[in-house]
């Protein structure tokens, strides 16, 4: 008897203190009512273009704007005898398109991005999706804008871009000169080119790039005088680069010359540097049947006169991308010291919080944290205008705000009832 109630004991024990060990629940950040669903994009989303396209065939696709893509021939990997894709684009030229999506523009190292387009794309055959086979890629054309010459190609998740290496052409640069002046040395016997290569130098990291985009050459003409003096050294093109202010500043500094001799006396001599900036040829300039497409007659081509790959690429960044989904053409930018916004919301609200920096039509996701939607990494007393949106009680809700990044917390986030179509109106006014 006693040994029969020793082993219930032990057994009830054993029974509760397995049950003290279980670790505790974790507690919700904030509590999900029944009536709340998260918010589909789907209801205001931008509408995909399908286009139907031979696998076995290169293509040239149109976007609705200032986009091409070029598709070689067998670019997706596809089963059976069958050829035909379909292919599905989805464009956010503008800041209420992208609104309209998961999107946020920002890097995965917390960097913000002036978007200039995001394009979405999948393809199908059948109910089956495909990818591009491992032998090809397909090449995008994003159309140059002069507000923004720069920019790279960014892909992954919508809320956290990573930026994907392409086949960039690659600058190179050289100087040349000219003139009479035949000298090797110095007055004082040092090296002429020496001295050249040491201080008229275009700085490859960042002046390579600024002469590209300005002017791709630079001639800085100058005078050696009977005395040997560097003088009149000037720039025939418009002073507007830093390369420019540097390279004269130099000039002030040049070493005495050996005077020119003509016939035995001393005379002036003018001279002359050329610095070129130039590209090298990318691969795509050696592709026989993308440069053979180009050629042939297409209506949007025509319009903008191209019929040849050295005008297209002067119209349009080229871009090679070996994976489908999320494309951003993007130009990464710092804030200086950057701020942070808070936006509050009831507990049990599930809404989107977006916001968008007027200045540069960035537009962000906010991150959740219990009521609190937090906008980080943002440029210091900056216009902003907030746009939120969801369903409460399976009826569409709106709010919008203009603000300041520097405001710190906002709590006056008033929602009205809306409906999808309304939503969808209202994002088309944001510019």
């Amino acid at each position: 008897m006693q040994k029969t109630i020793f082993t219930i004991l032990a057994a009830s024990f054993l029974l509760l203190s397995c049950k003290d060990n279980k670790p505790p629940r974790p507690t919700p950040e904030f509590t999900k009512s029944p009536e709340l669903k998260q918010f589909t994009y789907s209801s205001i989303d931008v509408e995909p273009t399908k286009f139907t396209i031979d696998n076995s065939r290169d293509t040239l696709v149109f976007g609705k704007k200032d986009l091409v893509i070029y598709v070689p021939a067998k670019a997706f990997i596809a089963k059976g005898s069958n050829t035909t894709v379909d292919l599905y684009l989805k464009e956010y030229n503008n800041p209420s398109e992208a609104l309209a999506q998961n999107i946020s523009n920002t890097s995965s190292d917390h960097h913000l991005l002036a978007a200039s387009k995001i394009i979405h794309l999948e393809v199908k055959q059948g109910l089956n999706h495909l990818s591009i086979s491992p032998k090809h890629d397909l090449r995008i054309h994003f159309k140059r804008n002069k507000a923004v010459p720069q920019i790279s190609l960014w892909s992954g998740h919508p809320l956290a871009w990573a930026a994907i290496k392409f086949d960039q052409p690659r600058l190179f640069n050289h100087r040349l000169k000219t003139g009479l002046y035949e000298a090797k040395q110095f007055a004082d016997g040092s090296s002429i080119e020496a001295w050249e290569d040491k201080n008229l130098v275009i700085n490859k990291e960042n002046e390579e790039q600024e002469i590209w985009d300005n002017k791709e050459h630079l001639h800085l003409n100058y005078t050696i005088n009977a005395s040997g003096k560097v003088e009149k050294f000037v720039f025939e093109e418009k002073i507007n680069t830093p390369f420019q202010k540097r390279i004269l500043k130099i000039m002030r500094e040049y070493p005495l010359c050996k005077p020119h001799l003509v016939n035995g006396k001393a005379k002036s001599v003018t001279g002359r540097y050329i610095f070129h900036v130039h590209q090298a040829e990318p691969r795509y300039k050696k592709d026989i049947n993308y440069i053979r497409i180009l050629g042939k007659k297409y209506p949007k081509l025509a319009a903008q006169k191209i019929s040849h790959i050295d005008k297209l690429e002067f119209n349009y960044h080229i871009f090679n991308i070996s994976k489908l989904g999320w494309i951003a053409a993007a130009k990464e930018i710092d804030s200086p010291n950057p701020v942070k916004l808070i936006v509050n919301v009831a507990p049990n609200l599930l809404v989107e919080v977006k916001l968008m920096l007027q200045k540069s039509k960035i537009i962000l996701t906010g991150k959740r944290d219990g009521n609190q939607i937090s906008f980080t990494d943002l440029p210091k007393n900056e216009a902003v205008q907030i746009i939120a949106f969801g369903d409460k009680n399976k009826q569409p809700v709106l709010a919008s705000l203009k603000a300041n990044t520097s405001d710190g917390v906002i709590n006056t986030l008033k929602f009205s009832n809306s409906s999808y179509k309304a939503i969808k109106a209202a994002l088309k006014k944001v510019k």
